[in-house]
C-alpha cells in the first residue's frame, strides 16, 4: 500500500511539473551546465549534466515527435554511433573508444532533442539569447576589472580569454551565441521600436568588440560570414534607403572596429603567415589519418605513431595520449575512417535536403541558420570538436540541429 501511494505521488509530481515553464528552467540549467565546461572555475558543474539530461528526457519524452524526420536523423546519428562501438573491435585502446563512444551518443541524441523541443515548444532561441547576454556580462567585468590576472597571458597569450580556458574557447562561444542575437532581431522586426533596435546593434556591437580582442582568426571569420549574410538578407528586404543606410553603417562600423590596427597582428598572431600557427597540427593529423584511412584505429584514441601537442591521460591502469588534431574532418578519418566521416555527415546533408524540400519554410532566419552550419562546418576545420564529445561544442553543434529541423518542420 505504501509503496502504491508512492507511486501514485511520483506520477502526481511528474504531471505537476510538465509544463513549459519548468521545460525551460531544465532546458537553461543544462546550457548553463554545458558552458560552464569553458570556465575554469566553475568547470566541474558540467558533470551534473549526467543528473540534469536524463531527468530532462524521462519527463518529456512524449513530447517528441519521433513521427516526423527527427526520427530519421536519430537514426541516422545511431548509425554513427553504432560504427564508433564497432571500432571498439580494432582500437588501439578499446575501452576508451567504448566509453567516448557512449558520451557521443549521450551527447548528440540528447541534445539533438533539446535542439528540437526548444523550436517546438517556444518558436525561438531565448535560451541562447540569455546564454549570450551573459556572455557578454562576465567578460565585460572581466575585461574591466582584470580578473583573473592571466586573463591576457593565459592560453596562447595572443588575445584576451577572460575567465574561459582559451581565447580559441571564447572566441568559439561568442560565434555559437550569436544566433541568439540574430533570432532576437527577428523576433523584434514583428514589432519594432527604435530602443530595440538600437539594444540589437549594441549587443551585437559588443559581441563583435570582446570576439576581436581574442583573436580568434577561426571564430572571427565564421562570424563575419554570418554578419554579413544577415546584412546581405537585410539590405535585400530593405524598403526605403533610412534601411540601407543603418545596415551600411553597421556593416562599416563593426568591420572598423575589428580590423583597426591590428589586422596583421590579427591574422599573422606575430608568425610568418596566416597557417604557421596550424600547419603543424594538420600535418600531424594528415599523416595520422593515412594510418587506417577507411575505418580508422578507434573513435576517441589517437594514433601511437604521430607526435604531437596533446595531453596524457591516467585512467587507472590505463595511460593514453590524445593529441590536439586541428582538423575535424582529418580527426574522423584517423579515429572512424572515411566510413566514419560519411556516417557522420549524413545528418547535416539530411538537414540541409530538408531546408530545400520545403521551400516555404525557407525564410531569411532559415537561409542564416543554414549558412550558420557551414560555418560550423567550416570551424570545425581548425578546433577539430566533431571528435570532441566531451567540449562544449560538439553539443551545441546538435542543438541548433534540432532546432532548425524543428524550424523547418513545424
Amino acid at each position: 500500500m505504501a509503496f502504491e501511494n508512492l507511486k501514485s505521488n511520483f506520477y502526481n509530481f511528474l504531471q505537476l511539473i510538465q509544463n513549459k515553464i519548468t521545460l525551460k528552467l531544465l532546458l537553461i540549467i543544462i546550457m548553463l551546465l554545458l558552458y560552464s565546461r569553458a570556465f575554469i572555475s566553475v568547470s566541474n558543474l558540467y558533470y551534473l549534466i549526467f543528473l540534469v539530461v536524463p531527468f530532462t528526457l524521462t519527463i518529456y519524452y512524449k513530447q517528441f515527435n519521433f513521427n516526423s524526420p527527427l526520427k530519421w536523423i536519430l537514426l541516422s546519428i545511431l548509425l554513427f554511433s553504432a560504427w564508433c562501438f564497432l571500432s571498439t573491435l580494432w582500437s588501439q585502446i578499446p575501452l576508451i573508444t567504448f566509453l567516448r563512444s557512449s558520451f557521443f551518443l549521450f551527447i548528440s541524441l540528447s541534445f539533438l532533442i533539446f535542439g528540437y523541443l526548444s523550436y517546438s515548444e517556444f518558436r525561438n532561441l531565448s535560451i541562447i539569447y540569455f546564454l549570450a547576454l551573459l556572455l557578454i556580462a562576465i567578460n565585460l567585468l572581466s575585461l574591466i576589472f582584470h580578473y583573473p590576472p592571466n586573463s591576457w597571458s593565459g592560453g596562447n597569450s595572443k588575445g584576451f580569454m577572460g575567465i574561459s580556458t582559451h581565447q580559441n574557447t571564447l572566441g568559439a562561444l561568442i560565434f555559437f551565441s550569436m544566433m541568439g542575437i540574430y533570432d532576437k532581431f527577428y523576433e523584434l522586426k514583428k514589432s519594432p521600436t527604435k530602443l530595440l533596435i538600437m539594444k540589437f546593434i549594441g549587443l551585437l556591437f559588443v559581441l563583435f568588440f570582446l570576439l576581436s580582442l581574442t583573436h580568434s582568426r577561426i571564430s572571427i571569420l565564421v562570424s563575419i560570414l554570418l554578419f554579413f549574410v544577415f546584412i546581405f538578407l537585410q539590405i535585400i528586404k530593405a524598403r526605403s534607403k533610412k534601411s540601407l543606410l543603418l545596415v551600411t553603417s553597421i556593416v562599416v562600423a563593426i568591420f572598423i572596429l575589428v580590423f583597426l590596427d591590428s589586422f596583421k597582428d590579427l591574422v599573422y598572431k606575430h608568425s610568418d603567415n596566416f597557417l604557421s600557427t596550424r600547419v603543424g597540427l594538420l600535418t600531424d593529423s594528415y599523416y595520422a589519418s593515412l594510418e587506417s584511412p577507411v575505418i580508422g584505429i578507434g573513435y576517441g584514441v589517437s594514433s601511437s605513431k604521430v607526435k604531437g601537442i596533446g595531453n596524457f591521460f591516467d585512467l587507472g591502469n590505463i595511460k593514453y595520449f590524445i593529441r590536439e588534431k586541428g582538423s575535424g574532418v582529418l580527426a574522423l578519418i584517423e579515429e572512424v575512417g572515411v566510413i566514419g566521416l560519411i556516417l557522420f555527415l549524413i545528418p547535416f546533408g539530411m538537414i540541409i535536403r530538408y531546408s530545400f524540400s520545403f521551400k516555404d519554410k525557407l525564410d531569411d532566419m532559415t537561409i542564416l541558420f543554414l549558412i550558420f552550419l557551414i560555418g560550423c562546418f567550416v570551424h570545425a576545420q581548425f578546433e577539430a570538436w566533431w571528435v570532441g564529445p566531451g567540449s562544449v561544442f560538439l553539443p551545441l553543434y546538435f542543438f541548433y540541429n534540432g532546432f532548425i529541423l524543428s524550424r523547418i518542420k513545424t
